[in-house]
This record gives structure tokens, C-alpha cells and sequence, in this order.
């Protein structure tokens, strides 16, 4: 997804999650441009973690050939580490904020790790009181995989356990799952799935369920990481 803002002497673009090919395009003719005036191009990298070989090759041409003047601004270490690796110059700017959060803020924990984190999950909704908030699972799983995870975290808890479902909202006192082979996304607290294309190699992605939930409920979650597949989560 692309925005941009550009006047005589300007031009801002800001990149965000999924990135499509019109995109890399339209970075392409915003950078083509002919212009008589000398441009200060910022392009900013949302909640990217990677760019393909294509986006790359235009701003190489960009910077390194034509030597524009492009200040980039990433909000994910990992894209700056990589970038810096390539030989770009970037900038980067965490959006995680250094205030403490009170565990009483609380609304949602939400747990993402692969299918061999399940025992560390059962031992966790063991001990946990979820009276005042709701917990959230989500796992790599093979997309063929039967779902029965719920049936054996009951014996598990006391509370409500059921996979997430389009649009149903999110309840305090309930744990819910992530869906065989289906992102797990929220807003204005119903969940959200998606069949849209894996992230990071991954369907359902830890780290897209992570970025949804993080920009729904901010300093109200709290993110256990268990364990991942490759670069998600």
C-alpha cells in the first residue's frame, strides 16, 4: 500500500504492508519524474520487513546512478539491518514506545509461536486467570491440518476455548485460536480473517497478528513469543 505527498521541492512516500507491484511502480514514476527543480525525496517503510529484488533495483538506480537525494526511514529493524547490509543509507525509527505498562492495563495477551510451542501453551492457560482480560493463540500450523487444538486446551481450563471467527467479537474471559492456513487480524475488537498471500513464509503470520493486535490495543497487550518459523514473529 502506497501514500504519498509532494510539492515544488518534495516529495514523501510511505510504503506499508502488503506492497504490490503498482506500488514499486508508482515509486518508480515518482522518482522519474522530470522536474527543473532539485527534489528531497523520504520514503518510509511502515510495517515492512522485507522489499523485493524489484523495489531494491529502483531505488539503487535511484540513489547510486542518478544520485538523488532519498532519506529513507524504516519502522523495522530488521529491513534497516538489511538495508545497511546492501549499502543504503537508512534510518531507523522505533514506533515502540519506553513507557512502563502496568499489568493491570491488561486487556489481551496474545501468545504466537509454532505447533511444538503447544505444551508451553497448555502450561501457561494452567496457571493463568484471565477474569478481566482475553487470550489469543496463534500458531503455525500445516494448512491441511485438522483443528482440534481447542478441544484439548479445555481439559486444560476452566475457560471458554474456540478458533477465532470472522467478525465475532473479542471477550474478556475466553481464549481463542488462530485458524488452519488464515491470518488472524482484529478491528474495533472483532477479529478479522484472511486468506491473503503468506507473510514471511508464514499463513496464519505471527508477525502480522502481532502488528494488528499492537495498533488495535497498544499499551493494553501483552505479546508472549514462544517460539516461530524462520523470520515471522
Amino acid at each position: 500500500m502506497l501514500k504519498f505527498f509532494r510539492d515544488n521541492y518534495s516529495c514523501k512516500i510511505y510504503l506499508q504492508y502488503p506492497i504490490a507491484e503498482n506500488d514499486r511502480e508508482r515509486v518508480e514514476e515518482l522518482l522519474n519524474e522530470d522536474r527543473e527543480e532539485k527534489i528531497e525525496y523520504t520514503i518510509t517503510f511502515g510495517n515492512i520487513y522485507t522489499i523485493n529484488r524489484g523495489l531494491l533495483e529502483v531505488l539503487y538506480n535511484a540513489i547510486f546512478v542518478k544520485n538523488y537525494s532519498i532519506h529513507i526511514i524504516t519502522h523495522k529493524e530488521k529491513l534497516n539491518k538489511y538495508l545497511h547490509k546492501l549499502g543504503f543509507q537508512a534510518e531507523f525509527i522505533s514506533l515502540i514506545k519506553g513507557n512502563v505498562v502496568d499489568v493491570k492495563d491488561i486487556k489481551v495477551i496474545l501468545i504466537g509461536g509454532s505447533a511444538g510451542s503447544s505444551p508451553k501453551i497448555m502450561d501457561i492457560i494452567t496457571h493463568i486467570s484471565l477474569e478481566n482480560l482475553a487470550l489469543v493463540v496463534v500458531q503455525h500450523t500445516l494448512p491441511d491440518k485438522e483443528m482440534f487444538f481447542d478441544e484439548i486446551l479445555k481439559s486444560y481450563t476452566k475457560y471458554k476455548v474456540s478458533y477465532a471467527k470472522e467478525g465475532e467479537k473479542l471477550e474478556k474471559s475466553k481464549i481463542y485460536l488462530s485458524p488452519s492456513n488464515e491470518h488472524l487480524l482484529i478491528e474495533d475488537g472483532r477479529f478479522m480473517l484472511s486468506s491473503s498471500e503468506k507473510y514471511n513464509d508464514s499463513r496464519p503470520s505471527i508477525s502480522l497478528s502481532y502488528e494488528s493486535f499492537s495498533q488495535e490495543y497498544k499499551n493494553s497487550l501483552l505479546v508472549v513469543q514462544e517460539c516461530g518459523y524462520a523470520q515471522d514473529g
